[in-house]
């Protein structure tokens, strides 16, 4: 995947939602599933967490601070997790410094380094949501390097979930 790609994925999928007025009038919940398998280079994992971080904190930031906004990192690779040191559960950023905290863990994550099994990873990030929202609104953010397999799609997958959950 080319670096801009990578680099610039997360925030324009949540250029999108601020456009479309999603952070304007919904709490909402993010989930970013950020791939960490080895087909991803160590410099395109960087370009993934902060793809996320920018939209935190700098200059350019523009998720709420005021606890109307929660996220989750949710990394894949072999097996998906939210676990540290590669992810993080579902948090409300309810000021500055929290938003300033999550921008510092997701820049200490690391690496999974193994196969690529998004259809697991997609599944996890709906779980998370299921159990922990705190939101009306939920969002899926997904990064990586390649397409879904055929057997992603299969019944018994993503799409049979009983939630309605954007997947950007």
């Amino acid at each position: 995947m080319p670096r801009s790609r990578i680099c610039s994925l997360a925030a324009t999928c949540c250029v999108f939602l601020n456009v479309n007025g999603i952070f304007a009038s919904e709490t909402i919940d993010i989930v970013f599933v950020i791939d960490g398998s080895d087909s991803i280079t160590s410099e395109g994992f960087t370009l993934e967490k902060q793809g996320i971080a920018n939209c935190l904190v700098g200059l350019n930031a523009f998720i709420p601070t005021d606890g109307s906004v929660a996220i989750a990192v949710v990394q894949f690779s072999t097996y998906p997790t939210t676990d540290a040191p590669y992810g993080l559960p579902l948090t409300v950023i309810q000021n500055v410094a929290v938003a300033e905290q999550l921008a510092s863990e997701i820049a200490n994550l690391q690496q999974l380094d193994e196969y690529t099994y998004l259809a697991d990873a997609i599944e996890f990030a709906i779980d998370v949501l299921r159990e922990d929202a705190v939101g009306s609104e939920r969002l899926i953010v997904i990064s990586t390097d390649l397409p879904p397999e055929e057997d992603d799609l299969e019944p018994g997958s993503i799409r049979d979930s009983h939630l309605f959950i954007p997947i950007y």
